[in-house]
């Protein structure tokens, strides 16, 4: 998962709001996300209390310790998650939703898209292997500054699985 997807992908440690976020696989957070976060904020505050500041402050001629936000470390999150048994995507690498199979009609959609997208760059059906296909696609590509998604037999292979498909 790239980072633009996964705005948590990078970080060492978490604010109660980011890990609760994370938690319930909110990307970004809003204020009208808050009331359904609440809940996870103030288990994460009691399993990981705020540490106070050393320096008083007054508020209304009354001397107050403020409190500095913690910052939750990502391993002790992860275990936490481990230890009540949650396993948040956006955390967990390995459970993310583009590691799971897809589905048939997912499948199908995405071969449909790849012969549409074949056949807008002249590509007919019926040529059997696709190999030729494939280079010149990739060709194409190259030229244009864009990454090959795949190796040229993978293509190949996707290519002649979307005309079938049909």
């Amino acid at each position: 998962m790239r980072f633009v997807d996964n705005p948590y992908s990078l970080l060492s440690t978490f604010t109660y709001h980011e890990a609760a976020a994370a938690l319930h696989g909110v990307r970004r957070i809003h204020p009208d996300d808050l009331p359904n976060l609440r809940s996870t904020i103030q288990q994460l505050q009691r399993d990981f209390p705020p540490v106070a500041i050393k320096e008083m402050g007054y508020f209304d001629g009354l001397q107050v310790v403020g409190f500095k936000e913690t910052e939750i470390p990502r391993d002790a999150l992860l275990d936490w998650c481990k230890a009540k048994g949650l396993k948040p995507s956006l955390l967990f690498a390995d459970s993310s939703p583009g590691d799971q199979p897809l589905h048939s009609n997912e499948r199908t959609t995405l071969l449909a898209i790849i012969r549409a997208l074949a056949e807008l760059h002249g590509i007919k059906p019926g040529a059997g292997a696709y190999r030729k296909e494939a280079v010149v696609l990739l060709k194409a590509l190259a030229s244009k500054g864009i990454a090959e998604p795949c190796s040229e037999r993978s293509m190949a292979k996707h290519l002649s699985a979307s005309f079938k498909a049909r």
